[in-house]
């Protein structure tokens, strides 16, 4: 008995090719997705790693300079690095470079100072208001806040900047004081490093 060929079995349907394209299509929206927000990360990720040289930058020059920090054990009243929470920061003058040599110890810590502030506006996203109003270098008792009127040569240098990373829901300071977030938005907020050492 001879078998004859099935008809039926000639290739696809096309609601199977239509299902195939529309998985693939799925699926390479989901990798785009996980592309972009790998992205995000990964800048949000670069700015930290800048804010913590930044600080262990400027640590490095307090500790070069403690002769401008303290006295007998003490912290001075009248440190030359201390910059206040709202207040302006040195910026470099007209014809200034950050060449330090040759310079007595208030001028050389001023000019120092006033090119690290060029380096964070560099490599940080901040700008003037977030320079004045959350980054400072203070006295603290405990490593967490400022404390005015403290000898005890313990510093605290704060950074800020824009950050996607700070979205609505993400913990801020108001509600944990060990937060990252300052604030939290829809389109991002400002993100913060914290470093306390000893000059």
């Amino acid at each position: 008995m001879r078998m004859r060929p099935r008809h039926d079995e000639r290739g696809f349907y096309l609601i199977e090719v239509m299902v195939a394209v529309m998985l693939t299509s799925v699926a390479l929206l989901g990798m785009v997705a996980l592309q972009a927000r790998s992205i995000t990360y990964a800048h949000d990720s670069q700015q930290r790693q800048n804010a913590i040289l930044l600080a262990a930058d400027l640590a490095r020059s307090m500790q070069a300079n403690r002769e401008g920090l303290v006295r007998n054990g003490k912290l001075k009243g009248d440190a030359a690095f201390l910059v206040a929470e709202g207040s302006a920061f040195p910026s470099l003058g007209s014809g200034e470079s950050c060449v330090t040599s040759g310079l007595g110890v208030s001028d050389r810590i001023r000019r120092e100072l006033a090119c690290w502030t060029t380096q964070v506006q560099r490599q940080l996203a901040t700008d003037a208001t977030l320079l004045k109003d959350s980054t400072f270098i203070c006295a603290t008792r405990d490593g967490k806040s400022c404390a005015s009127g403290s000898e005890q040569p313990l510093l605290l240098i704060q950074l800020a900047w824009h950050s996607r990373n700070c979205r609505s829901g993400s913990p801020t300071t108001a509600d944990d004081a060990s937060a990252a977030c300052l604030t939290a938005d829809a389109d991002g907020g400002v993100e913060r490093y914290r470093l306390s050492f000893q000059p």
